[in-house]
């Protein structure tokens, strides 16, 4: 067994795979992953949800709006990031819940 050598590899957790043996888990790109299912939105599909968000408080639209904008909350948490933070999950946390 070798010790890791970089914050990187000290702070990766790893999972164990039946198959693999111990394989390293990134909550990161496990995230990237699950935000990819989202489609992204037209803008006259954003107006229509936004409208519906607003007028009839219909909370299926406001879902729709927010998960399909996840991956802008990571391009903006990225780009902060590089210039404030050195934890880039918590900052898409916090825009997650802005």
């Amino acid at each position: 067994m070798t010790l890791p050598e970089t914050d990187a590899e000290i702070l990766t957790p790893a999972v164990v795979s039946e198959q693999r043996g111990v394989v390293p888990y990134d909550p990161l790109q496990m995230y990237l992953m699950e935000i990819k299912k989202f489609r992204l939105l037209t803008r006259e599909e954003e107006i229509e949800l936004a409208t519906k968000v607003r007028e009839h408080n219909d909370e299926r639209a406001a879902y729709i709006l927010i998960t399909s904008n996840l991956r802008l909350v990571v391009k903006i948490a990225m780009d902060f990031h590089r210039y404030w933070t050195r934890n880039l999950l918590d900052l898409i946390q916090e825009g997650n819940v802005g």
